[in-house]
């Protein structure tokens, strides 16, 4: 046996708290992961931040893959709009029109409303009005158990999959859209 000065105890400690600052670090970086992963009930939740066009358009055309039978949409189709290109408003069209997917859409008064509205019955579209005094610029697509919120202007989007999230939004569109 030896005797260590008491100043051993001390460096003990500071090792001590480099090991835990590092797992800090560690846990820290995954949080995101480890977000995205967390049930909140009986399905996953998963919240992914997308940003850059690319990224915008990889959900845009996601929602095609993934609803068969009805997106519900909810904003500024103006702002929506102006942000993609009319190529890929009409492929997209045309891809869910020939699957037969309908689309349900909130908007406010516009001349792109109006446009969208012209051809809503051969595009499979309803279209119905929000007041003009409480126009916003983003919007929200909700298709099978997600939500995509879209912000033309950065551009970004979030991509939620969350019960609970999901069911609030599609309750809050059915208000309106009654």
């Amino acid at each position: 046996f030896m005797v260590e000065p008491p100043t051993a105890i001390t460096e003990l400690l500071r090792r001590k708290r480099e090991e835990i600052a590092r797992y800090d670090s560690h846990v820290t970086r995954a949080m995101p992961d480890l977000l995205a992963m967390y049930a909140q009930g009986e399905l996953p939740t998963s919240i992914k931040v997308l940003q850059g066009t690319d990224a915008y358009l990889k959900i845009f055309y996601q929602i095609l893959d993934e609803e068969k039978t009805c997106v519900d949409f909810c904003g500024s189709a103006e702002d929506y709009l102006s942000f993609l290109s009319q190529a890929d408003q009409d492929r997209w069209t045309k891809i869910r029109v020939a699957r037969g997917t309908r689309v349900r859409t909130l908007v406010f008064p516009s001349a792109r409303a109006e446009y969208l509205a012209d051809a809503a019955q051969e595009h499979l579209r309803e279209i119905k009005y929000l007041p003009a005094d409480k126009k916003f610029e983003t919007a929200f697509q909700l298709f099978c158990s997600k939500v995509g919120v879209w912000q033309p202007h950065a551009p970004l989007a979030l991509l939620i999959e969350d019960q609970y999230i999901v069911k609030m939004l599609r309750a809050m569109f059915e208000m309106l859209w009654k």
